[in-house]
This record gives structure tokens, sequence and C-alpha cells, in this order.
């Protein structure tokens, strides 16, 4: 049985597949592509830059660490374990990216706030930040 999603999805496919290589990272096809879960509990993870929200992040989706890069704006992966399924946002840790933590707040059943503790001296900035 076919459904609107599976016509969406194909219809995406056609549009986007000729993108894929070059213009959308693999990472982000999963999302484009798999049907919309709205009612997830959703978690925001802060810290500042470097804290190691993203290796954090990738390490509890894929189960292993990888490399990461700044990250500008957010990344967002849905988690499972078991019947526990999560939408957890990664929002960048730069100074000038937040200010725009808050405006993910909304509908947020918890926030995880990372810190490095090798780096004592960025304690004051993080708790003033949270």
């Amino acid at each position: 049985m076919s459904t609107v999603f599976d016509a969406h999805r194909d219809m995406f496919s056609r549009l986007l597949l000729p993108l894929r290589p070059s213009c959308i990272p693999s990472c982000a096809w999963p999302h484009v592509l798999s049907p919309p879960s709205y009612n997830l509990p959703q978690i925001c993870m802060l810290g500042l830059d470097g804290a190691g929200k993203t290796t954090l992040l990738y390490a509890l989706h894929l189960g292993t660490p990888v490399a990461t890069h700044p990250t500008i704006g957010s990344n967002v992966e849905e988690l499972q374990r078991g019947a526990l399924r999560l939408r957890v946002w990664d929002l960048g840790g730069q100074s000038s990216l937040r200010p725009s933590w808050r405006a993910y707040f909304d509908h947020t059943a918890a926030v995880i706030m990372v810190v490095d503790s090798a780096d004592p001296g960025r304690f004051g900035v993080a708790a003033r930040e949270l």
C-alpha cells in the first residue's frame, strides 16, 4: 500500500538525488527521506565551543567517537535505546551563537550542559551562559 509519505519521498529523491554528493551532507539524508516524528521528546545540548557536544552526540548516535569540526548552527539526531527515542539538538557554542540558544527551548524536555573539565579557566563563562 502506497502512502502520501512514499510519494513525497520519491519526489524528494528525484529532485535532490542529483545534488546529493556536493550539496547535502550525507548525515542529512535520513532526515530528508524519513517520515517525520513529531512527538519525540526534545533535548538541547549546550556548552561552550570545544566542550565536546558534537563528539558526545555522535558517540551516542553511532556508538563510536568520530572526528568533528566546530558546529556552525546546530546538529540534530534522533537517538534510540530500546523503546526510548529522543531528538537531541547540539547547539553551536561560539559566543556569537549563544544568544540563539533560547530559540530552541520551546517544547524542550531537558537541557544538557556539557562542560570541558580540562578547561577550568572557562568554568565561570560556562556558568554565566547556563
